[in-house]
């Protein structure tokens, strides 16, 4: 839905020991008020974990679109018409793969015409 990606400071590197990206889990800090249209997260001061020593520390994004409070909802209905459209295509690739391994015979070709159906399928 979101593609959320943090810069972590070489500070914070060194302090909490990451030595891998692979290392590293963020957690944001969410909020549910009473009003749960306004469910809201802090993508601004996410919480830095190393899986590997347990240190974490909260920090500061300098992404300008990062905000204290992020409003999921919003999100979510922004994006609907988004998924919606890409998951249209990916319904209608899997027909266009499904037909061309129908009108195919031999094993061989089967595999030729599905490669050359995802390939296609990918750059739409």
């Amino acid at each position: 839905m979101f593609n959320y990606s943090l810069e972590i400071a070489d500070d914070v590197v060194d302090r909490i020991k990451i030595r891998t990206p692979e290392d590293v889990i963020i957690y944001s800090i969410v909020v549910i008020p009473e009003e749960p249209s306004k469910i809201s997260a802090n993508l601004c001061g996410p919480i830095v974990i190393n899986a590997v020593n347990r240190m974490g520390a909260q920090v500061i994004s300098s992404n300008p679109e990062h905000q204290v409070k992020h409003y999921i909802i919003e999100e979510l209905k922004k994006n609907t018409a988004r998924l919606m459209t890409n998951f249209a295509t990916m319904v209608n690739s899997g027909k266009a793969i499904a037909e061309k391994l129908e009108k195919t015979d031999d094993a061989e070709n089967k595999n030729t015409a599905l490669a050359s159906a995802a390939t296609a399928a990918e750059t739409k």
